[in-house]
């Protein structure tokens, strides 16, 4: 069957199929911890898990359950195809409540193309995972109600709005000399601190640095060879204004006529 290749994302493992433990991964140590265990009879039906780079309403990443027959564990990562969505709302005991949205997905491994979109999957699978959630929740003093369900489109665009991670579009390189042209060397401060600044302004991007490389200036009379650093940078989108006015700042900090910053599309050699 020739059908459009769907796009993937990667989700990980906390709570594998037939587990009664329920584990839990602490984000900002990414250590998996046990949470509590689940009454005697009930088990994850699937593998539970979260979207990997998503950061939902919560401040957590996105829910998913994984439909397939792979045998996983704990922390492990599986690249797979969104179907689709259950919309529910949680009620805690003292009243409040919140939206959950829980995403069902394919893993690529399962090679199970077929299915496309969440009307195709089995009826009997969906009502087993909502019966399986009302339980679950109810164990721990919650209830839940299902409000809707979300297709691949609508679910894939909840997915791309809550992504921490941008396609990378372009190839940034920024020249400055090591030396003045005396061949003094010029204060390590300097580089430091444009270290910490490309650092904090693309919210710890890597930023590349190769020292020493060799950079040649032909004048009237000769060519002038000079060490120099280059800063290398991989980025989404460039922001005009942003280079324009730390060109003019480095030239003033590094006595320069003109300090090189260059882009260009970044692609890979295929």
């Amino acid at each position: 069957m020739n059908m459009k290749k769907q796009p993937t994302i990667t989700v990980v493992v906390e709570n594998p199929k037939g587990s009664c433990n329920v584990y839990r991964n602490d984000h900002e140590l990414d250590n998996f911890y046990l949470e509590r265990v689940m009454p005697k009879g009930m088990s994850f039906p699937c593998d539970f898990g979260y979207i990997r780079s998503t950061t939902g309403t919560n401040g957590d990443p996105l829910s998913a359950i994984i439909i397939g027959d792979c045998h996983t564990f704990v922390g492990c990562k599986i690249r797979c195809r969104v179907v689709g969505g259950l919309l529910s709302t949680q009620i805690e005991e003292d009243g409040t409540s919140i939206t959950i949205q829980h995403f069902l997905v394919l893993p690529i491994a399962d090679g199970v193309q077929q299915i496309r979109n969440l009307s195709e999957l089995p009826s009997i699978v969906l009502e087993n995972l909502k019966s399986f959630l009302i339980n679950d929740h109810a164990t721990t003093g919650k209830k839940l109600k299902f409000t809707g369900k979300l297709d691949h489109t609508e679910a894939m665009k909840f997915v791309n709005e809550a992504s921490t991670e941008q396609e990378i579009k372009f190839k940034l390189e920024l020249v400055l000399p090591q030396t003045d042209s005396s061949g003094k060397p010029f204060d390590k401060i300097l580089f430091e601190e444009l270290n910490r600044e490309l650092i904090k302004k693309f919210n710890g991007l890597t930023v590349y640095s190769r020292l020493p490389a060799e950079g040649f200036w032909k004048t009237k009379d000769a060519t002038v060879q000079q060490t120099v650093v280059v800063y290398q940078l991989m980025l989404a989108c460039i922001d005009h204004p942003y280079w324009q006015q730390l060109k003019a700042n480095l030239e003033k900090k590094f006595n320069q006529t003109e300090v090189m910053i260059t882009y260009g599309p970044s692609k890979q050699v295929k």
